[in-house]
């Protein structure tokens, strides 16, 4: 334990302490794990910080300047966690003992099993660092209990109120019913939370026939020239040119592309089937091959 002590007594004039805690086995801690670990262990020791996460770790810094970091890494095939304390304004004794405290804190919460101090290069075990620091740190804690406040001699003896009986209390008070809450006329909440006011049951009234409404082939057609925009002129032209073209080659196939045309609007695509079929028969009755189809 002389070791120990020695190595907790290592004195650097530099405002700067630091320590190794060695984690059981290759264990890596997130960082919101890491920032929870430090808000909580700065908390136990008084100390009132903001902790953000950092890259490796987590960051606090306090108002009066002291600065704490966490960071976790692995050396020699071990997860090492590292807690520093760098202040300005404390000195390096001060913060020693700061760190200490924290450290002592800390190791309940972590899988530490020894801690390098301060760059003295002595491993301290788990359970020799926590019963050299027990005695000192829980002696600092303010035990708070308690208690009752009872008047002092000089108010005199406390006289208690009678209670009223609860049928002078009923005479008193206004029936429940009348007494109940209801809430603001410029408050949000509604005042029960399967109640709502007739425009939102309209609407959705309104919304469920909308959404449950069968559609007409014009109107489907119409929706479907109004998602697809305007024909160009340039393709319209194209569909009667080629119409007309089925209709030199054969009428009855051309008179119900042509129908279509005007009925409904012009469509390239069946224009161009009706020619590649009307182009198909051509050429079985111009090569002889009509004549012996069997029907």
């Amino acid at each position: 334990m002389t070791g120990h002590a020695a190595a907790l007594a290592h004195v650097d004039p530099a405002a700067y302490a630091s320590a190794i805690l060695s984690l059981d086995g290759h264990r890596l801690l997130k960082s919101d794990h890491l920032c929870r670990l430090l808000h909580a262990a700065l908390a136990d020791c008084g100390i009132k910080a903001d902790v953000t996460p950092t890259l490796n770790g987590a960051r606090a810094t306090t108002n009066d300047g002291l600065t704490a970091r966490l960071e976790i890494g692995v050396l020699r095939g071990r997860s090492e966690l590292t807690a520093v304390l760098e202040s300005e304004d404390v000195e390096a004794d001060a913060l020693r003992a700061r760190l200490a405290g924290l450290i002592w804190h800390l190791l309940p919460r972590v899988p530490a099993t020894e801690v390098l101090w301060d760059g003295s290069g002595v491993a301290i075990p788990r359970a020799a660092f926590i019963a050299a620091l027990s005695d000192e740190m829980t002696a600092t804690r303010a035990t708070i209990t308690p208690r009752r406040t009872v008047p002092s001699a000089e108010e005199g003896p406390h006289t208690a109120r009678p209670r009223a009986s609860s049928r002078r209390r009923a005479g008193i008070l206004p029936p429940a019913a009348a007494t109940r809450r209801r809430p603001a006329a410029n408050s949000d909440v509604p005042a029960h939370r399967h109640r709502f006011d007739a425009h939102v049951h309209a609407y959705d009234a309104e919304l469920r026939r909308v959404m449950t409404l069968r559609l007409t082939d014009e109107e489907l057609e119409a929706e479907r020239i109004a998602q697809n925009g305007p024909i160009p002129m340039e393709a319209r032209l194209a569909t009667w040119a080629v119409s007309l073209s089925v209709a030199t080659v054969s009428l009855p196939i051309a008179a119900p592309v042509l129908i279509l045309n005007v009925v409904r609007g012009e469509d390239f695509r069946l224009a161009s089937l009706a020619m590649g079929l009307a182009g198909f028969f051509t050429m079985l009755d111009v090569s002889g091959a009509m004549a012996a189809l069997p029907f």
